[in-house]
């Protein structure tokens, strides 16, 4: 499951790069990607802590498991 999201995300990371440059033109295109880069990074690590809460964890062992 990991692989395919880090394989979306690497498809996609370019392109919600590209779309902070366009929405930014007055800053260049390192610093919007830097920018992208970061908040992408962001979302992952509070999507990765919000799954390890307990209650959570236990509902996605069940799924897994069925």
């Amino acid at each position: 499951m990991g692989c395919i999201l880090g394989t979306a995300a690497c498809c996609c990371g370019s392109a919600a790069c590209s779309l902070c440059c366009a929405a930014c033109p007055s800053c260049k295109n390192s610093t919007a990607s830097r920018i992208g880069y970061a908040l992408m990074l962001l979302v992952g690590s509070i999507v990765a802590l919000f799954m390890l809460i307990p209650g959570i964890r236990q509902k996605l062992d069940e799924v897994g498991m069925t």
